[in-house]
């Protein structure tokens, strides 16, 4: 009879976590699904778009990228500047020098080109 009475108030404190969780999460992900999807190349796009005729050399703070962006966004906008970064469209360097200096990434604009555009009208020669 004990084990009986201890397994169902285990299992309703179990419910209850469950019940708990859910009231959680479900909306974070209705406000993750409302944001739509990410797509890397369009963020990439708007910070280029950030320098502004801007000559290669130029340099902007990333907190300028995020003044009128949501703070939930800040994670999409790192990640397309890595990118960025990666295909040699910016360069990344440090405004702050310090151990566990906040806010200290700037960008310097090396090139506008988007690698992405250039490879979506690609045809390799053995597709001709």
């Amino acid at each position: 009879l004990f084990s009986d009475t201890a397994s169902e108030e285990s299992y309703q404190q179990m419910l209850e976590r469950v019940k708990e969780w859910e009231r959680y999460i479900r909306p974070r992900l209705k406000q993750a699904d409302e944001r739509g999807h990410f797509d890397i190349h369009s963020v990439g796009s708007q910070i280029l778009e950030s320098f502004a005729d801007s000559t290669s050399g130029t340099v902007l703070e990333f907190h300028q990228f995020m003044e009128d962006k949501p703070r939930v966004d800040v994670a999409r906008y790192f990640l397309a500047t890595l990118q960025l970064a990666n295909t040699n469209n910016v360069e990344i360097q440090e405004s702050k020098p310090g151990h566990l200096a906040m806010d200290c990434m700037q960008l310097k604009l090396v090139s506008s080109v988007r690698h992405h555009e250039i490879l979506e009208d690609y045809e390799a020669p053995s597709e001709g």
